[in-house]
């Protein structure tokens, strides 16, 4: 039986092809993963920007209610730029309505990176990211506001111009771009 240790729900954006295939191959034996994939209003599929991904945040309800008969353990909202697009406090606000929706903890990527940093106690944050310079800004702004005593004294963006576009990026990318951004300031 799959589940049997762990039944795990991920919501991911529409055009998303990562996130499955990651928590696939890192599962437990005896941990499913149960994915739901959020809609996109009609003409902004491959559209990236806060605008786009504020319209698409709209279907998390529905996304988070497809999963509430599963028993599910946890749901985790794995959707960075989505879980940080109207800045600090705006990822407890959707953890909040998935609990009650889902009927389990949640947690989102911003969540996650932020517990990750603040346990890690980072302080100087190089920062590589594979959006346009105005979401890497966002990003930026937001784990300054939410990561007690961060600055951030680097950052990098890519500048891919879709979602589906930063699915297609190999791992090797993420490895040689971070060799290219510049740490000295940086702990983390």
């Amino acid at each position: 039986m799959f589940g049997w240790r762990a039944r795990i729900g991920v919501i991911v954006s529409p055009p998303n092809t990562v996130v499955e295939g990651e928590f696939g191959q890192m599962a437990p034996e005896g941990v499913s993963i149960h994915a739901a994939r959020l809609g996109r209003p009609e003409g902004l599929a491959g559209q990236l920007g806060a605008d786009v991904i504020l319209q698409t945040n709209d279907d998390l309800p529905r996304a988070a209610k497809s999963l509430n008969e599963l028993r599910l353990n946890v749901v985790v909202f794995a959707h960075t730029a989505g879980s940080m697009v109207q800045g600090s406090g705006y990822d407890a606000k959707l953890v909040a309505m998935m609990e009650s929706t889902v009927g389990c903890p949640a947690i989102t990527t911003a969540g996650a990176v932020v517990a990750a940093l603040t346990q890690a106690g980072v302080k100087r944050l190089a920062l590589l990211t594979p959006y346009p310079d105005q979401m890497t800004l966002m990003e930026q702004e937001f784990l300054e506001k939410t990561v007690p005593d961060l600055k951030v004294v680097s950052h990098r963006s890519l500048s891919v111009s879709s979602g589906l576009a930063i699915g297609d990026l190999e791992p090797v990318v993420a490895y040689r771009e971070s060799q290219n951004i510049d740490t000295s300031q940086a702990d983390a």
